[in-house]
């Protein structure tokens, strides 16, 4: 009895490990959403509010953020080479558009100072995202 070469046996061998750094970076999550909630906890260190300019909220230089009234929230920042979307996890959420100061539906500049809010929604710990300086209604 001979023996079947072992050609296509290492060939997906090597299929499989060309596929594992894509499969680990799809189970890796957002970067993006990790850095902006990461630097909104950093912002709020052990305060329940905190006014900073939304610039903060990540490592580069955008021109506007947009924010939807999407649920879960999502930040969008637009620069002059596209936008980046940054779809944030449960516990933290935009004040609604009925709020004064919401930011909800709105595009700002990275000079916009947020508030930022650290309170008890239905029991759980959350963070909401208001304007600091609401303009006047």
């Amino acid at each position: 009895m001979t023996a079947l070469p072992l050609r296509p046996v290492r060939a997906l061998s090597w299929l499989a490990l060309a596929a594992l750094p894509v499969l680990l970076g799809a189970c890796s999550g957002d970067p993006l959403r990790d850095e902006v909630q990461t630097r909104i906890q950093r912002l709020l260190q052990a305060r329940d509010d905190a006014a900073v300019p939304a610039a903060d909220l990540t490592g580069f230089a955008w021109q506007r953020l947009c924010f939807g009234e999407d649920t879960p929230p999502q930040l969008r920042f637009r620069s002059g080479d596209g936008e980046r979307v940054a779809t944030l996890d449960r516990g933290y959420f935009i004040a609604e558009a009925y709020v004064a100061g919401s930011p909800a539906g709105r595009c700002l500049g990275p000079e916009t100072r947020l508030r930022l809010l650290r309170r008890q929604a239905g029991g759980e710990a959350a963070i909401e995202l208001r304007l600091a300086d609401p303009p006047a209604q």
